[in-house]
C-alpha cells in the first residue's frame, strides 16, 4: 500500500503539475487568451501575429508561476494534520511516555 506522506507527496505533484498544464492549455489552446490579450492576435485569422509569440509564451510563464506561488502557499499555510487531531495525537503520545491510560471517547487505550 501506500503510506500517507507518500500519496501526499503524489497529491502535491499532481497539483503542481495540474498547474502547469492547464496554463499551457490556456495559453495555446483555448480561445481566453484572444478575448484578455486582443493586441497579440491577428484579427482576421485569430493567429498569434508575427514576432508576438514571445509575449504569449512570457505571459503563460508569469500566470504559470504565479498559480504554483499559490498552490505553494496554500500548502505551506494548510497544515496536513489538523490541530484538534495533532493535540489528540501529542495527547495520547504524552500518556504514553508516562506510561498512563488515556480516555478516548468512551474507549481506553492502556
Amino acid at each position: 500500500g501506500i503510506n500517507a506522506e507518500y500519496g501526499t507527496s503524489i497529491l502535491r505533484a499532481f497539483a503542481f503539475m495540474s498547474v502547469i498544464s492547464n496554463t499551457l492549455l490556456f495559453a495555446f489552446t483555448s480561445d481566453q487568451m484572444r478575448h484578455f490579450f486582443p493586441f497579440l492576435y491577428d484579427v482576421k485569422t485569430g493567429e498569434i501575429e508575427s514576432g508576438d509569440g514571445r509575449f504569449v509564451v512570457s505571459i503563460a510563464f508569469s500566470i504559470e508561476h504565479i498559480l504554483l506561488a499559490v498552490v505553494a502557499i496554500l500548502y505551506w499555510r494548510i497544515p496536513s494534520v489538523p490541530k484538534k487531531v495533532y493535540d489528540c495525537l501529542l495527547y495520547t503520545s504524552d500518556a504514553a511516555d508516562e506510561e498512563d491510560s488515556v480516555d478516548l471517547g468512551g474507549r481506553r487505550i492502556i
